[in-house]
């Protein structure tokens, strides 16, 4: 079982453990929810684009009075290697991965100073990020400048929030190569293994091609 993590929800009452959504026409959502946060993936095509731009954003609950977001980061990795596969119950398996890679694309943190240290710190209990939108009150530090690299076809990313109480959530997600995402809830490991949960797809696994 993973520890410190729910078992996913589709909050529209879908099977498995895991969230897909295909790319469409026009701006299209599927929302998959845990106990903690909610990771909400997002694809749009214009007529002039004909491959869709994959986004996400992040719906965060809080479990703890007074608790607020401190961190948010998003790592990018090139492939992905299956270790083992176990039962977690009758109707649900998590999967031991191995990404390959590891590079920060986009990190940003709260700015307390002064006045978050005397607890004003309402404004850091923010409710939902979009990918690329620095929050307000909030300082980042990947990249330097500007919003972070488009999310890229063929690649896994693990997004992890952070909270005041302690409290980390994690996601890994896949962007397939026609722009939808797949994604499981996340346990980290050892390194750059994670559990996921649950029942994992045949088309998710894809390890890095060795260079020529």
């Amino acid at each position: 079982m993973l520890a410190g993590a729910a078992i996913l929800v589709w909050m529209l009452n879908l099977p498995a453990c895991s969230m897909r959504q295909s790319a469409a026409s026009s701006a299209s959502q599927s929302t998959l929810a845990t106990s903690q946060s909610t990771l909400t993936t997002e694809s749009s095509e214009s007529a002039a684009t004909p491959t869709p731009t994959p986004g996400a954003s992040v719906d965060i609950s809080y479990t703890h009075g007074g608790d607020y977001l401190v961190s948010f980061a998003v790592v990018k990795y090139s492939g992905a290697r299956l270790l083992e596969t176990h039962d977690a119950d009758s109707k649900h398996n998590t999967s031991i991965v191995i990404f390959d890679g590891g590079v920060p694309i986009w990190e940003f943190a709260a700015d307390r100073g002064l006045l978050g240290h005397l607890g004003f710190v309402k404004t850091f209990a923010v409710k939902k990020v979009v990918y690329g939108e620095l929050p307000q009150g909030f300082v980042e530090s990947t990249p330097p400048s500007g919003p972070p690299e488009p999310l890229e076809v063929g690649h896994y990313y693990i997004f992890s929030v952070t909270r005041s109480s302690g409290i980390t959530s994690y996601e890994a997600i896949k962007v397939l190569d026609d722009g939808s995402l797949e994604g499981y809830t996340a346990e980290p490991l050892a390194g750059s293994s994670f559990e996921l949960c649950c029942n994992l797809s045949s088309d998710f696994i894809s390890p890095t091609e060795p260079a020529q």
